[in-house]
């Protein structure tokens, strides 16, 4: 457990991207672990790697294919989540504490992230506000129900969080609920 650092976590599509930018705002070092991982997607050894297990190195299609089977969502985590784990460890040992880094696996993961951070907060949201911003990702409503479906329920994330933020009412709601946070947290420093 590493004091001042706090990780980020929620269903797919629950706000967690909002909630970050909104705490780097406030001074707060964030580490965003999907630009992680597309940037893993532009390395050559990677990349090459991807394509032997899955075909294809079109990120779209992967999920897809990873949302649809467990098997083939473990092949990637165990490619990927090792080295982002690694990436995030060197940025918090760089970065002037508090640090907020975004783990929408913490709790799924083989990779063991957890030992990384002293609290854990949960961005909720509905279900059907998820599927609306998934299909504005370009996935069909029967694909969001698979992605959200194929992660830990949102019920069992909230019993292992140390802190909610409620993300399915408005904006200012979720800003205030922030703010209110950010104060706690830096009390950890």
């Amino acid at each position: 457990m590493v004091k001042g650092v706090f990780a980020l976590t929620g269903g797919i599509a629950s706000g967690k991207s909002f909630v970050l930018h909104e705490f780097k705002k406030m001074g707060f070092k964030t580490i965003d672990s999907d630009k992680i991982v597309s940037s893993l997607y532009n390395d050559k050894k990677i990349k090459k790697n991807i394509k032997k297990i899955f075909n294809t190195t079109n990120k779209k299609k992967i999920s897809q294919i990873v949302f649809s089977s467990k098997t083939e969502k473990k092949k990637l985590e165990s490619l990927l989540h090792p080295l982002v784990k690694k990436i995030i460890v060197n940025r918090i040992k760089k970065f002037k504490k508090p640090v907020l880094a975004d783990i929408p696996l913490i709790f799924e993961s083989k990779t063991n992230f957890k030992p990384l951070f002293s609290h854990i907060i949960v961005v909720k949201s509905t279900q059907k506000q998820q599927v609306e911003r998934l299909k504005l990702r370009g996935f069909t409503k029967k694909q969001a129900l698979s992605i959200i479906k194929s992660q830990m329920p949102l019920s069992k994330k909230l019993k292992k969080a140390h802190f909610i933020i409620d993300n399915s009412k408005t904006k200012t709601l979720t800003k205030k609920q922030i703010r209110i946070l950010a104060k706690k947290m830096r009390e950890f420093l």
